[in-house]
């Protein structure tokens, strides 16, 4: 059986899958994990090394999975998996972004089917 990530590279390009060989190729090193269906954009890992991280790219690349959504009209969602005491950094960072963590009123039951952990939605801006 295949691992998620040889399927996820084995599969045909669709737009999302463009986007993400792009952002690849304009960040070398960047490891980036992002599926679409027909209710959501999901991001399943994204990892700037560590000797690039602070640079701003980390938000450059979500900025433009964001953008990508936007023009599709869909959400984005994602279940943050921080690295050690690294946790409220990276809340942090999905929060500047506009991303919220998908529970209590505001919880949305057809989102994060999958994750394990916590679900966290950016919504596109209704036009």
């Amino acid at each position: 059986m295949k691992s998620f990530r040889e399927f996820y590279e084995s599969v045909d390009q669709t737009p999302i899958q463009t986007l993400v060989t792009q952002l690849k190729a304009q960040y070398p090193g960047l490891e980036l994990y992002v599926s679409q269906t027909v209710r959501d954009v999901h991001v399943h890992e994204i990892k700037v090394p560590k000797e690039q991280r602070s640079g701003g790219i980390g938000t450059k690349v979500m900025q433009a999975i964001q953008q990508y959504a936007q023009a599709v009209g869909l959400p984005v969602t994602l279940s943050p998996q921080p690295e050690p005491k690294q946790k409220a950094r990276l809340l942090k960072f999905y929060k500047n972004l506009g991303f919220y963590n998908n529970q209590g009123r505001r919880k949305d039951y057809s989102l994060g089917g999958f994750a394990s952990g916590p679900t966290w939605v950016w919504r596109p801006k209704k036009t």
